[in-house]
């Protein structure tokens, strides 16, 4: 689960700091900034399921996971250092190349490494833990990522250097322990490979995943506004700046807090179940 911390920090970073950073610092304005980071979402429209597919047919000796992982870890990490540290000349050009290096790149890391927390234990309830350890982890990067800039007072191009340095090592580290402890799946190739097309026609020809990749659009797209949107109303609406740091580690420690509590729902009722909760409790707050 450590990989998840920087990839958390990374994300939360983009989302958060880095639209107020390049709008205002970097002068490039909010519609352009929002223009080129949605542009980037959009590619991973494509990337996303393209590496995915690409994940599951490879062969290899480490699995069909891990040498997507060992490629994108050191490419993720460039990427990270030209999105968090740019040139003062940087302008829409850059933005663009670079944010969509950052895209791709992740991608290349985060969907074979949340594959395999799917494959490490046939045991759904072995698989809940796994998915509850590995958010622990993203709530430590969460953490991280909006501590940093409060706790060491650095204006915001120090303060992005500087958790620039902390992504990278956590990286780092967190791919050596994956390759060390994670044991390798190699399945038996049971059935013809397929291209993404085909994949994703037998995929989405299912109903009952329709339905859920369906529903889990619409959650992930309120989680995006919901993020998105914090700082700037905790800026302008409530107008005090100051309390962007304790409202949102007061946030990603309450999702920490409860973990226990969402994994042992799901082991005494079911995941379905738990989840429409979650989401019924999520609306009302």
């Amino acid at each position: 689960g450590v990989l998840t911390t920087p990839l958390n920090m990374s994300g939360l970073v983009l989302v958060m700091f880095l639209p107020t950073f390049y709008a205002v610092d970097m002068g490039l304005g909010f519609t352009s900034v929002g223009i080129i980071f949605a542009l980037g979402r959009f590619f991973d429209v494509v990337t996303d399921p393209l590496i995915g597919n690409l994940s599951d047919e490879t062969r290899s000796r480490l699995g069909p996971r891990q040498p997507w992982m060992v490629v994108g870890v050191p490419l993720y990490c460039v990427a990270v250092f030209l999105l968090l540290s740019p040139p003062e000349t940087a302008g829409p050009v850059y933005l663009t190349v670079v944010s969509a290096a950052f895209f791709l790149c992740y991608t290349m890391v985060d969907v074979p490494y949340s594959s395999v927390g799917l494959e490490v234990s046939p045991d759904i309830h072995e698989r809940s833990y796994l998915a509850g350890s590995k958010a622990v982890f993203q709530v430590v990067g969460a953490i991280a990522a909006a501590s940093i800039p409060a706790l060491l007072g650095l204006a915001v191009p120090e303060a992005l250097h500087m958790t620039y340095l902390v992504i990278v090592g956590l990286a780092l580290a967190g791919l050596t322990l994956f390759l060390a402890a994670v044991p390798v799946r190699n399945r038996p190739v049971t059935a013809p490979r397929l291209n993404l097309f085909k994949a994703a026609h037998r995929i989405l020809s299912e109903p009952h995943y329709r339905v859920l990749i369906g529903s889990f659009f619409i959650v992930q797209a309120a989680n995006a506004l919901t993020t998105g949107l914090t700082l700037l109303y905790i800026t302008h609406v409530i107008g005090s700046p100051a309390l962007e740091g304790p409202l949102i580690g007061l946030l990603f420690l309450s999702t920490a807090i409860f973990l226990p509590l969402w994994i042992y729902l799901s082991r005494r009722f079911s995941k379905k179940q738990s989840w429409m909760t979650a989401i019924s409790v999520c609306c009302v707050a």
